[in-house]
């Protein structure tokens, strides 16, 4: 699965000089960074989903005079949940750090009504909700399509977010099955036929046996009855959407 819910991402560290000294303004410039730099970095929101609360320290500092343009640093990137943005000023220098709380909504995977343990998912069980997703830690999905036929891991009430970590993902191939095994390099794709001798799910390698050499081999699944012993061959057919989206929270 993909393993991020942001779809671009900002450096690990942000920094953004704003022109012009304050004199007074501190709160205005520092307002003004976090807005552009949370907007930038959540493009896959408009500014209606984000909702940006910034938490003040009660300092004096806020209101003196710098002159030096202010400098900006996040701690990590912004993203939705809690986030901490660092103000310092060369002269008179001074530091403090301000805490940003970020909402971003969207419409996420619920499970329409009670659902079933080992029961292959389809759409019309499923729902989407508009949620924060900065409080979905255990990550969620956003296309009801593209979990079916995945099993949960355990019972569901209605209502709940679907998380990666209540379904598995369907085997593409079962121990026994005949399979296409896809090779070579250069351009040139040789295919043969081999055994499987164990179930695999999209992404998985699996040991194969080779029914033209008769010998043991492994490779990757990366569609229902075919592996390929390359393994760029799996990150392919995931950006086809072949795996189904999921969103991560990684902080």
């Amino acid at each position: 699965m993909k393993g991020n819910y942001l779809r671009h991402q900002l450096a690990v560290v942000l920094t953004l000089i704003l022109s012009g000294p304050a004199f007074g303004s501190n709160i205005d410039a520092i307002q003004r960074y976090i807005d552009t730099t949370v907007y930038a970095s959540l493009p896959g929101f408009t500014r209606d989903d984000i909702t940006i609360n910034v938490q003040y320290p009660a300092n004096a500092l806020l209101s003196s005079n710098c002159s030096q343009t202010l400098d900006f640093k996040w701690r990590g990137y912004p993203q939705p949940g809690q986030n901490t943005v660092k103000t310092a000023c060369a002269a008179p220098r001074w530091q403090l750090y301000v805490a940003v709380s970020i909402q971003a909504f969207k419409e996420v995977v619920i499970s329409a009504g009670p659902l079933e343990r080992n029961k292959p998912l389809t759409s019309s069980e499923l729902a989407l909700r508009r949620m924060d997703i900065g409080s979905l830690r255990l990550g969620y999905f956003d296309d009801p399509e593209q979990l079916r036929g995945y099993l949960l891991q355990r019972t569901l009430q209605s209502g709940q977010v679907i998380t990666p970590y209540i379904v598995k993902a369907p085997s593409l191939i079962s121990r026994g099955d005949w399979v296409t095994i896809r090779s070579g390099s250069q351009g040139l794709v040789v295919t043969s036929t081999g055994e499987a001798l164990k179930d695999g799910v999209l992404g998985d390698q699996i040991p194969l046996k080779n029914l033209s050499s008769d010998t043991t081999i492994r490779a990757w699944v990366i569609a229902k009855g075919v592996v390929s012993t390359k393994r760029s061959d799996v990150q392919a057919q995931i950006g086809r959407g072949l795996q189904g989206t999921v969103k991560r929270n990684n902080k």
